[in-house]
């Protein structure tokens, strides 16, 4: 029997969420479907979390995103402990309105996206810590609750959910499944000192050898590993130079490009001009 639950009967308008901590799971509640928006962290154990038909092994950091229609059931393996945040509608649309365009907000809320992904241990440990505050503030303290709670969905979907669903040029779409290893490290390589380390950095973290790693960007992203590190560092060069007054030069190392000549060679196919050009031509100045 699939049960229905509704943002009336849920969640606190005032404060705009719903907050849990579950250290079981209550079979008889699921399959169930809402109307509202919902983050699980798995902060101990692992889960079985049927998603749309499809099942997903969730483990200690693992965090499932879902949307509202969604259709999921959880099974637990062994003693279990997970965090649910719940918020409405209202409030995703609230904060898509203030920080993104129309489009960003359209492509998220259409697209077909894998809704699951993985925290390291110690983003694991932060977001489990800020999290449990929520049983902390006044019950009636109902703006205080929403402050903290947008608060934190902005962390949640700046980090994790648009970056991925929404990149201009598409470098992170693939029709394949990707593996969980390549879509962390593609996360943790919004992380300026990382892609800055270039493949070095994917090797270090992944444990898979340099061979692997191109096959595999290859296969998922039709990129070279090069290509999308280099995408990286050329966005965060041209943000450097419109937003700061730092050397040429020196942008061209801080960004971990080890010649000149071949940074003005990507960035003038990247942008159509030269560094220097763009500066001076950009309309933010």
């Amino acid at each position: 029997m699939l049960h229905k639950i509704n943002t009336k009967e849920t969640i606190n308008l005032n404060s705009e969420t719903h907050y849990a901590i579950h250290t079981s799971v209550d079979i008889k509640q699921y399959p169930q479907v809402h109307d509202f928006y919902e983050f699980t962290l798995m902060a101990e154990g692992s889960l079985k979390y049927i998603l749309n038909g499809k099942t997903y092994n969730l483990k200690e950091g693992d965090i499932v995103f879902v949307r509202p229609g969604d259709i999921h059931s959880k099974i637990a393996i062994g003693p279990v402990k997970h965090i649910n945040l719940a918020f409405p509608q209202t409030t995703l649309d609230a904060m898509f309105d203030f920080l993104y365009s129309p489009k960003i907000k359209d492509d998220f809320l259409s697209q077909d996206f894998v809704p699951v992904f993985t925290l390291n241990h110690n983003e694991k440990i932060q977001l489990e810590s800020r999290l449990m505050k929520f049983a902390y503030f006044p019950i009636s303290d109902k703006q205080r609750i929403k402050t903290y709670l947008r608060a934190q969905l902005l962390q949640l979907f700046s980090r994790y959910l648009i970056p991925i669903s929404t990149q201009s040029d598409q470098i992170f779409t693939s029709e394949l499944v990707i593996p969980s290893w390549l879509e962390n490290s593609l996360i943790e390589m919004r992380d300026t000192e990382n892609y800055c380390q270039g493949l070095d950095w994917i090797v270090e973290n992944t444990g898979k050898t340099k061979e692997h790693i191109c096959r595999s960007f290859k296969k998922y992203l039709k990129k070279t590993p090069t290509e999308v590190i280099n995408f990286m560092r050329l966005n965060y060069a041209a943000n450097l130079l419109i937003h700061t007054d730092i050397e040429i030069i020196e942008i061209v190392f801080n960004t971990g490009f080890q010649s000149l000549s071949y940074f003005y060679s990507l960035f003038k196919k990247e942008f159509g001009v030269t560094p220097k050009k763009y500066r001076e031509t950009s309309f933010y100045n």
